[in-house]
């Protein structure tokens, strides 16, 4: 058969003609393509400024109606759609930018700043963080609930976007501060 050569080339080995063979391989690609797609999917990394605006949509899909989810206008934002929506003026210290979708509604951010910018970050994107404010209460695959550290917090909203920020100053005084955000959007 024609494709007998490539399947034993791949060390794969079928009986029963090469069309099972065919489809197998055919499979197998298409598991592998959406695998990728799917893991690619939730996260961000890139600086793109498109933005579009947070939608409501309740039963039958109107806006406004009784019922009304928000959904976020992204699935994998860059950090300068994050930062213009959430209204945060982002210092350059900022690494390790990570995001990833947890509900149509809701994005978890993660990132690092050096703590000496955690004071104008506070200023600069008004967030007005309290020290020993503990504002986010549920795990994420960005972060750790219990990190050894100071903390600050502050839940705030900007148009159609709750954001609830928390800075951990990490005990180890070479560490950077780490900054945990959820971003929500709000009916």
């Amino acid at each position: 058969m024609k494709f007998g050569r490539a399947n034993r080339a791949l060390g794969l080995r079928f009986r029963g003609g090469g069309l099972a063979g065919l489809a197998l391989v055919f499979v197998f690609v298409l598991v592998l393509v959406l695998v990728s797609g799917l893991a690619l999917g939730g996260c961000s990394g890139s600086d793109d400024d498109a933005l579009p605006a947070a939608t409501t949509s309740g039963p039958g899909g109107t806006s406004g109606s009784s019922g009304a989810s928000a959904t976020l206008p992204w699935t994998a934002p860059t950090k300068s759609q994050v930062a213009t929506a959430a209204g945060l003026d982002l210092p350059d210290s900022v690494e390790g930018w990570r995001s990833v979708l947890m509900s149509p509604g809701e994005l978890d951010v993660s990132f690092t700043i050096s703590r000496d910018d955690v004071a104008a970050f506070d200023e600069g994107s008004k967030l007005g963080l309290k020290p020993g404010e503990r504002v986010v209460a549920h795990a994420s695959p960005l972060w750790d609930l219990n990190v050894e550290g100071t903390y600050a917090g502050a839940t705030g909203e900007r148009g159609p976007i709750r954001r609830t920020v928390e800075v951990v100053t990490p005990a180890d005084p070479a560490a950077p501060a780490q900054v945990r955000l959820i971003v929500t959007a709000i009916p």
